[in-house]
């Protein structure tokens, strides 16, 4: 039932290796398998998180995206901590880029994240009088001499299986290069040890996938799409397509590509601990920014989560929950209406809170909307829309403190600070 949607591509997908911890290792003169950094801001506390390390640390056990504190004395005493620079990574992704460029089209190429990008190389291993491991082989020792940076690279015949090929097998191989296909795709999911290590599948949804009595990639692959659609619904398909190594997705179609993206987030993880009626101004804040990201994409979402990390040292528990909404929304006005009565329903008496995660999902394009729920207290709902609309060209044109929210002259706002960093690091 799957063949229908098969596409045979020749699909690369490029991960720079320790990217961050590499561009300051760069700058240092240092060897990256031999010399211990860090990228993180000291500024921060014991608390801070490692942006990036090193692969000489990662033999010590040190974790990229854990804790300063968890970094050992006597190791961390060798290491040497360099504050994020985001504007010089994004440069250097710029440098990566447009390298590319002198071989592939920019119509073959999707960037996927600041480190990672797909490329369809279907049409030039011809041109080129090679094959895609050679390829492969001849952009990494290119890489390595231009820019003195590593890439990682899995192949596959579309973007899923080229990017599972990635995530699962290429670090683990001699050249860093994995190639799955059609024919080896169902045997090397043998690899993936636990679901949230494949790619899309959270703990929430291995959570649900183990509560229907699946608990592998292989038994994943042989659940029948009926009880997977009862459980997830639309969610549920493609995730049988994806144990099956089936994404009908097309790279040059980058549009299409971009609005199958789920999910539109915010997380942060704060400097202090706040209480119940702090973390409201937070709250906002955080909407608004992923609601005017939503915007700029001309997307619309019918579905909410929130997420709530407790302190360490808090007695009360925090919580996950998500909401599937009635029409479709783009609205500050409504949405901030439905995240506050969420809030207000799971949130535990006398928590002290560190961690909080705001996601709009199930996205569509505006334009594809059939119809939006109104609120039903509120007359002209057309004027919320243009105002906020008006926020979004204010932002964009003169920078995001030119329009703040009311709440964010409050002490416990963070945001005029995080408006001066890029992705809440140091610019």
């Amino acid at each position: 039932m799957y063949d229908q949607y098969k596409i045979y591509k020749k699909i690369i997908c490029i991960d720079i290796k320790s990217f961050f911890a590499s561009v300051e290792a760069n700058e240092r003169g240092l060897n990256i398998f031999k010399d211990f950094l860090v990228v993180a801001d000291e500024s921060r506390g014991d608390n801070a998180i490692t942006l990036a390390i090193t692969p000489a640390l990662k033999k010590y056990g040190v974790k990229s995206r854990g804790r300063m504190f968890e970094i050992p004395k006597k190791i961390k005493e060798k290491t040497i901590i360099a504050k994020p620079q985001m504007n010089k990574y994004i440069e250097a992704s710029s440098m990566m880029y447009n390298f590319y460029l002198n071989y592939f089209s920019k119509d073959d190429i999707l960037v996927y994240s600041i480190d990672e990008v797909f490329i369809d190389v279907t049409n030039y291993l011809s041109l080129y009088k090679t094959t895609t491991f050679k390829l492969s082989r001849a952009l990494q020792k290119k890489v390595l001499e231009l820019f003195n940076i590593h890439i990682c690279i899995g192949i596959g015949q579309n973007m899923l299986m080229s990017k599972i090929a990635l995530d699962i097998e290429s670090k683990k191989t001699k050249y860093q290069i994995a190639e799955w296909s059609y024919q080896t795709y169902i045997q090397k999911l043998t690899q993936v040890k636990q679901f949230t290590d494949f790619w899309g599948i959270g703990k929430a949804t291995a959570k649900r996938l183990n509560k229907i009595g699946v608990y592998s990639m292989i038994e994943l692959q042989q659940t029948s799409l009926e009880i997977l659609y009862k459980e997830f619904g639309q969610s549920g398909i493609e995730l049988s397509f994806h144990a099956n190594g089936v994404d009908p997705s097309i790279l040059q179609e980058k549009d299409k590509v971009i609005r199958q993206s789920k999910s539109i987030g915010h997380s942060q993880v704060l400097f202090r601990d706040y209480d119940s009626i702090e973390i409201k101004t937070i709250l906002s804040e955080m909407l608004l920014e992923v609601i005017l990201k939503m915007r700029s994409l001309d997307l619309v979402a019918n579905g909410l989560s929130l997420s709530i990390g407790e302190s360490k040292t808090s007695y009360i528990k925090g919580f996950a929950t998500r909401k599937k909404i009635i029409g479709n929304h783009s609205s500050y006005h409504m949405l901030s209406k439905f995240m506050i009565e969420m809030f207000d329903q799971n949130i535990g008496f006398g928590i002290k809170i560190r961690n909080v995660s705001i996601t709009l999902f199930n996205l569509s394009k505006a334009q594809e909307q059939t119809y939006e729920q109104l609120d039903l207290f509120n007359d002209k709902p057309n004027y919320n829309y243009q105002l906020e609309d008006s926020i979004l060209k204010l932002k964009n044109k003169y920078g995001k403190n030119k329009v703040l929210l009311g709440s964010s002259l409050k002490d416990e706002s963070n945001q005029v600070r995080r408006n001066g960093t890029i992705g809440g690091h140091n610019a």
